[in-house]
C-alpha cells in the first residue's frame, strides 16, 4: 500500500477527523500531493458543518493560506461560508491571501465584500473589509476605481483611529481618474 492511496482514503475522511489530526493529514496532503483542491474543499467543508471554534477556523484557514493556492473554487466558497459563517472575520482576513490574480475573481471577492458591507448594516466589519482589499493584487483599473467608489461611499462610517488604513487602501486604489478626488 502507497503513502499516497493511504492518504487519499483519509482525505474524504478529513470532515469527520478530529481537528488536530485533519490539520496534519491535510497539510501533510497539500504538501506532497496534487490534491490541493480536494483538501482545501474538505477543510472548508468542515467550516460550513460548524464543527470547530473559531480558533479551529483560523487554524484551518492559516493552513490554506500556508499550503494551498489560489482558485477561482476555492474563491467561491469562502465567499459562500462569508454569507453564513458565525465568524466572518476571520473569513474576510484570508480571502487576499487565497484569492490570487485572476480578475474574474477579483471581482467576485469586491462584489461580495459590497454586498457583504450592505447587508450586514452597522459596519463593524467594514475595516476587516477596508484592510483585506488593499491586499488583494489589483491590477486593472477598472478594479481599483471599484475598490475607491466601495470605500469612498462609506466613508461616513469611519472612526478616526481606522483613518491610516483607509488612507492606505484608498492610496493602493488610485488612477489618473481618482487622483482628483484623493
Amino acid at each position: 500500500v502507497s503513502k499516497f492511496s493511504v492518504y487519499d482514503n483519509t482525505m474524504d475522511k478529513l470532515v469527520e477527523l478530529p481537528l488536530n489530526q485533519a490539520i496534519d493529514v491535510a497539510t501533510t496532503l497539500l504538501q506532497e500531493t496534487n490534491a490541493v483542491l480536494p483538501v482545501s474543499t474538505q477543510m472548508l467543508e468542515r467550516l460550513r458543518l460548524n464543527l470547530d471554534d473559531e480558533m479551529g477556523m483560523k487554524r484551518i484557514l492559516k493552513m490554506l493560506i500556508m499550503y494551498g493556492a489560489p482558485s477561482p473554487i476555492l474563491t467561491d466558497q469562502l465567499l459562500e461560508l462569508l454569507q453564513i459563517s458565525e465568524y466572518p472575520k476571520s473569513i474576510i482576513e484570508c480571502t487576499a491571501a487565497l484569492a490570487g490574480n485572476n480578475e474574474k475573481n477579483l471581482e467576485k471577492i469586491i462584489m461580495s465584500f459590497q454586498d457583504f458591507i450592505h447587508s450586514a448594516g452597522d459596519g463593524v466589519l467594514w475595516l476587516n473589509i477596508i484592510g483585506a482589499l488593499s491586499e488583494l493584487e489589483l491590477t486593472s483599473e477598472r478594479l481599483r476605481i471599484r475598490v475607491f467608489k466601495l470605500i469612498t461611499e462609506s466613508l461616513d462610517i469611519v472612526e478616526e483611529e481606522d483613518v491610516p488604513i483607509v488612507v492606505r487602501t484608498l492610496l493602493h486604489t488610485v488612477t489618473k481618474s481618482t487622483a482628483q478626488q484623493i
